[in-house]
């Protein structure tokens, strides 16, 4: 977001930055980082890094119970500047390669609890997805698959229930 403020940040060179977003709440704005596995003692973690504080506050690696049991968090997630997350509804969604273990899910940090969850993809196998924001806020996927000429755009019609809509289908 832009507000036109600076702040100096603590040196996060030795953390991949995850996600920069606003705790909606607080109306702070925090820094959501991951620290990978240094050495087989320490186990990766995250971090958040509130900005008005410029305080690290490490979160370790906060699942939801409704989670699958084989997440893969441990790996780290896409750094920020490869794929840029999304904000919506208090939550910020990253971009998570689809994988069968995860039952294709969508990877989801809830910015209140602190803790991952995920969202159910629509009904796509095998094929390359981009999280995106339709101009009307709405989140979405692009999806693609490798030697076809067909992208599509779905929109996620209700969040809640976690229903997808296909919006468009584009031969390229």
């Amino acid at each position: 977001p832009a507000t036109r403020h600076w702040v100096a940040l603590p040196d996060l060179t030795r953390y991949d930055v995850v996600g920069f977003y606003e705790h909606v709440s607080s109306g702070e704005y925090r820094v959501l980082c991951f620290s990978g596995l240094w050495h087989a003692e320490y186990p990766a973690v995250y971090g958040v890094l509130t900005v008005s504080t410029v305080q690290l506050r490490f979160i370790g690696c906060p699942i939801s119970p409704a989670a699958p049991d084989d997440h893969g968090l441990g790996l780290g997630v896409d750094r920020a500047v490869i794929s840029p997350p999304i904000q919506f509804k208090r939550n910020l969604h990253l971009r998570w390669p689809p994988q069968q273990t995860q039952g294709y899910h969508i990877l989801v940090f809830d910015t209140e609890k602190e803790e991952f969850n995920w969202k159910s993809p629509p009904p796509v196998r095998d094929r390359e997805v981009s999280l995106l924001e339709f101009p009307t806020g709405d989140l979405g996927l692009s999806v693609s698959r490798k030697n076809r000429a067909t992208l599509e755009l779905w929109c996620l019609e209700d969040y809640q229930n976690e229903v997808w809509v296909l919006v468009h289908r584009i031969q390229l």
